[in-house]
C-alpha cells in the first residue's frame, strides 16, 4: 500500500516533492534511470575508468532522449523483464527493465537499471539495431526495483553476460544498492564530467525513499512528512549511520524555508553542527536540494541560503577561551591537573576526600560527569555544588538525584512539579546524567559529597576550572561553561550596529533551529538555543509566529563525548521544560508565550542503507550483550536493535583455524586481511588506501583506549590456532602495530629527556 495514495493533496507532502527529482521534464518519457552501485561509484571517479563510464552512460541517455537506435550485442526477455547488452571497445553496457518504481516516482514510474563493465575483452558482434526508448516503453512494468525483483534481474543479467557466472559481480544486479541517475543534469549543457561528478558526491544521491508501508525504510518517508512549519513542528530524530538522518534534516531545512504559511520568504533559520566541515557539507547539500528537488532558480537559491545562519558551537561564544587554557575534553591536560592536585599541599589535608576523584584510573568517569552534568546541565561547578543538598543525611542526596527537575532551571522545584498541563511534567532525573549507584547508599553519597568538596575547596579543581559564579574566567574550560558565561552578553550587552548575528538574538530571534549530531551538544547548549536564540520569550516583540526545532543525532556515537545515552529523550524533555517556563513567564491570560507550540515528537530511524541481514543479526547479538552487561551493573540503557532496510548479500565469517580445509574461505580471508594490512600501514604513512574495504573485525576485548589493547586483542586471536597462511598476516599486523607503539614511546621519551636537559641548563 502506498502512503498518501488516497489523500487528495498527497502531492503536496514533503516526501512527494522528492519524487521524479531528476526526471521532471519528461526528457525520457515514463522512464527513470537507475544505475548499479559499481557504475555509480565509477561515475564518481576522477580517472580514465571514470571518464569512460561517464561518456558511455551519457551517450546511452542521449540515445533514449533522442529516440535513437543502438547496436545490441545480446538481448533477452525473461520474467517480464527485457535485457539488452551494448558493446564497445572499452566497455559493455547492460540495460534491464522496465521495473515498477511508482512507490519512488510519479511520472517516471518505469525504472530502467543499467550496469557498465569496463576493460572486457570477450565481445560479440552486434546482432541488431533497436530503438531503446520505444523498446522499454512498449513493455509493461511488473517487477519492483527492490528485493522482490532481485532474482528476476539476476537471471536476465546471467543470460546477457558473455562469461561464466562466477565472474559476475553480484553488485551488478543488486537492486537495493542501485541509485537513481540524475539523467537531466547528465545531458545538461552547463555540466561537464567534473561538475557532474561533484554533483554525484552529494549525500542526497544516496537516499531512496519508498512511500510503501510494506517497506522497512518507509520510516524515512514518515519522518519527512511529520514536518509542517505552520504547525511549529518540534522533532527529535535519532538513528545510526546510514539511516538518512542528515539528508532528512537538510530536506526539512528546505521545507522550513519554502512551505506555505506565515512569514514565508522572511523566515530566519539557525543551523548548528559540530564542525566547520559538516557545515560546509550541509550548505552544499541544501543548495543542491533547492536546485534539483525544489527547482529553485539561482536568485531563489541565493536568497534562501542567505536566510540560514550556519554556526558551530564555537560561534556561540562572545569571547574565545584563552589559548593557554585547555578543554576538559583534553585528557592530557586534565591528567596533568589531577597530578598537580595530588602533589599540592592541600591534598595532604584532604587526601581521604580527594583520593578517588584524583586517581587517574577514574579519569574517564570524572571527565564524563564534568562535561555531561556539572557543566552540561548547570554551566558551572559552583551552580552544581549549590544544587547538591548539604548536611549528613545520605537519603537527601539520593532523593535529589532520583527526583525529576526542570532541565533549564534545576533549582526551581515548583516548575518541576506542576506548571500547566500534565503533558509537560518532566520525568528526567539526575540519574540520566550520572548514576552514583545508590545500591550502596553510603558510598554513593560519599562520592557525591567528595566531588563537591574537590570542586569547592582551594587547592582542588576549584583552582583549575572556569566558573562564572565565581567570576573565574581562566582555567580548563568546557563549551557549556563558555556558553553559560556568555548567554547574558547576547541578551543584555550593547552590541555594535554591524553585529547582525548578535543583534538578532536581542530582537526577533530565529524562526527555526536545526541541529546535526545532536548527541554532541549538552543540555546547557541546547537550552541556550531555545531561550536566547528562538523567536519565543518575554524578550520578543512578536511571540506568535511559528517556531520549529529539529534535532538529529546518533545515540550510539559521539564526536565530543558530551552525552552517550540511548533514546536521547533529554531533548524532548528539554523542550517541554522550556515550554513550561514560557507558560510561567506569560503575562497575557488569553495567550501564553507557548501559544501553538505542540509537544515534541520523537522518532528513531532503524532501517540502515549500509547494512545487510547477516551483519545486523550479528551486531544485534552484541548490542543485546551490551544491554545485559549494563543491566548487571545497574545501568538502564535504552539500546535499540537495528534493522536492515532491504535484502542484500553479505558475509559474516570466523577467521579460519588450523583445522579448516575450506580453501576458498582461507583464500578470501587471506586477500581481505592483506588489503586490511596495507590500509593499516597506509594510515600510519598518511597515504590514502587504494581499496575502500568494507570489513569489520570483532576483537575479543571489552574496551579499547590504547594501542597496547589492540596488541592484546590481536595476540589473543593468534592463540586460537589459526590457519598458517592467516597466522602469518595477523602476526605481521601485530608486529607492525608493536613497532609503531615503540616508535611513539621512544619519541615521547626523547621529548621528556630533552626537556629535562633544558631544565638542567636553566
Amino acid at each position: 500500500m502506498r502512503i498518501g495514495s488516497k489523500q487528495k493533496n498527497a502531492v503536496l507532502s514533503p516526501s512527494a516533492r522528492w519524487k521524479d527529482r531528476f526526471h521532471r521534464t519528461g526528457l525520457l518519457g515514463e522512464l527513470s534511470i537507475f544505475v548499479s552501485r559499481p557504475t555509480f561509484d565509477l561515475l564518481r571517479r576522477n580517472d580514465k575508468k571514470g571518464t569512460t563510464t561517464y561518456e558511455a552512460v551519457k551517450e546511452f541517455i542521449e540515445l533514449i532522449r533522442d529516440h535513437g537506435s543502438g547496436s545490441v550485442a545480446e538481448r533477452c526477455l525473461l520474467n517480464n523483464l527485457s535485457g539488452l547488452r551494448l558493446d564497445s571497445d572499452e566497455y559493455m553496457l547492460f540495460a534491464i527493465g522496465p521495473f515498477n518504481v511508482e512507490t519512488e516516482m510519479n511520472k517516471a514510474s518505469k525504472g530502467l537499471m543499467i550496469h557498465l563493465e569496463t576493460d572486457d575483452e570477450d565481445k560479440k558482434a552486434s546482432v541488431e539495431e533497436i530503438n531503446v526508448r520505444d523498446h522499454f516503453h512498449n513493455l509493461d512494468a511488473h517487477k519492483p526495483l527492490d528485493e522482490d525483483g532481485w532474482n528476476a534481474c539476476k537471471e536476465v543479467f546471467e543470460k546477457l553476460y558473455p562469461a561464466t557466472q562466477d565472474q559476475i559481480n553480484p553488485d551488478a544486479y543488486d537492486l537495493a544498492a542501485a541509485r537513481l541517475l540524475p539523467s537531466e543534469p547528465l545531458v545538461n549543457e552547463d555540466y561537464n564530467q567534473t561538475t557532474f561528478r561533484q554533483f554525484l558526491l552529494r549525500q542526497f544521491n544516496e537516499v531512496r525513499l519508498h512511500d510503501d508501508s510494506n517497506k522497512v525504510n518507509v520510516e524515512q518517508v514518515r519522518a519527512i512528512d511529520m514536518y509542517d512549519y505552520s504547525k511549529s513542528t518540534l522533532l527529535n530524530l535519532s538513528g545510526r549511520p546510514g539511516t538518512g538522518k542528515s539528508t532528512i534534516l537538510h530536506i526539512l531545512v528546505c521545507e522550513a524555508l519554502l512551505q506555505k504559511g506565515p512569514i514565508r520568504g522572511e523566515r530566519r533559520l539557525l543551523y548548528l553542527a559540530t564542525t566547520v566541515e559538516l557545515l560546509r557539507e550541509a550548505k552544499n547539500e541544501i543548495r543542491g536540494l533547492l536546485e534539483y528537488v525544489y527547482k529553485a532558480n539561482p536568485v531563489q537559491r541565493k536568497s534562501s541560503l542567505e536566510k540560514i545562519d550556519f554556526v558551530t558551537e564555537e560561534d556561540l561564544y562572545t569571547r574565545a577561551p584563552s589559548s593557554s587554557d585547555a578543554s576538559i575534553q583534553n585528557r592530557k591536560a586534565l591528567t596533568k591537573v589531577l597530578k598537580e592536585i595530588r602533589q599540592g599541599v592541600a591534598f595532604t589535608t584532604h587526601e581521604q576526600k580527594w583520593d578517588y576523584w584524583t586517581d587517574e584510573k577514574n579519569l574517564d568517569t570524572l571527565q564524563r560527569i564534568l562535561r555531561n552534568f556539572v557543566y552540561g546541565v548547570f554551566g558551572s561547578p559552583s551552580e552544581f555544588c549549590n544544587w547538591i543538598p548539604r548536611g549528613k543525611d545520605d537519603r537527601e542526596i539520593r532523593k535529589r538525584f532520583e527526583q525529576p527537575f526542570n532541565l533549564l532551571r534545576p533549582f526551581d522545584e515548583k516548575l518541576a512539579k506542576d506548571a500547566g498541563s500534565e503533558d509537560l511534567t518532566s520525568d528526567i532525573d539526575a540519574l540520566y546524567f550520572w548514576d552514583p549507584d545508590f545500591s550502596d547508599l553510603k558510598l554513593a553519597a560519599k562520592r557525591v559529597r567528595n566531588l563537591c568538596h574537590l570542586l569547592e575547596v582551594p587547592g582542588g579543581l576549584r583552582d583549575y576550572l572556569i566558573d562564572l559564579k565565581l567570576k573565574k574566567m581562566t582555567g580548563l574550560w568546557d563549551p557549556s561553561g563558555l556558553i553559560h558565561r556568555d548567554a547574558h552578553e547576547f541578551s543584555f550587552h550593547n552590541l555594535t550596529e554591524d553585529d547582525e548575528f548578535k543583534i538578532r538574538t536581542q530582537t526577533t530571534g530565529w524562526d527555526g533551529i536545526f541541529i546535526d549530531e545532536s548527541q554532541d551538544f549538552s543540555i546547557k547548549t541546547l537550552s541556550t538555543l531555545l531561550t536566547i536564540f528562538s523567536n519565543r520569550g518575554p524578550h520578543r516583540k512578536e511571540n506568535f509566529n511559528p517556531f520549529t526545532f529539529v534535532a538529529v543525532g546518533d545515540e550510539y556515537q559521539t564526536i565530543r563525548g558530551t552525552l552517550f545515552q540511548g533514546g536521547m529523550l533529554h531533548i524532548n524533555k528539554l523542550i517541554t521544560d522550556w515550554m513550561k517556563i514560557l507558560v510561567s513567564e506569560s503575562i497575557d491570560s488569553m495567550h501564553t508565550l507557548s501559544e501553538n507550540l505542540p509537544l515534541p515528537q520523537k522518532k528513531s530511524l532503524r532501517a540502515n542503507y549500509r547494512n545487510f541481514e547477516q551483519a545486523v543479526e550479528a551486531i544485534n547479538k552484541i548490542v543485546q550483550l551490551m544491554r545485559e552487561i549494563a543491566q548487571k551493573k545497574g545501568k538502564k540503557r535504552a539500546i535499540k536493535l537495528n534493522e536492515y532496510d532491504v535484502q542484500r548479500t553479505g558475509v559474516i565469517a570466523r577467521i579460519p583455524t588450523e583445522a579448516s580445509d575450506n580453501d576458498d574461505n582461507i583464500a578470501g580471508w587471506e586477500e581481505t586481511l592483506r588489503i586490511l594490512s596495507v590500509q593499516l600501514k597506509n594510515k600510519f604513512d598518511q597515504k590514502k588506501g587504494e581499496v575502500d574495504l568494507k570489513v569489520t573485525m570483532i576483537f575479543p576485548h571489552e574496551e579499547f583506549t590504547s594501542i597496547k589493547q589492540i596488541e592484546d586483542g590481536l595476540s589473543r586471536i593468534l592463540e586460537w590456532g589459526l590457519n598458517k597462511r592467516i597466522e602469518t598476516i595477523v602476526s605481521d599486523m601485530l608486529e607492525f602495530i608493536k613497532h609503531q607503539r615503540e616508535v611513539a614511546e621512544r619519541g615521547q621519551k626523547d621529548l621528556i629527556d630533552a626537556k629535562e636537559r633544558d631544565d638542567d641548563v636553566l
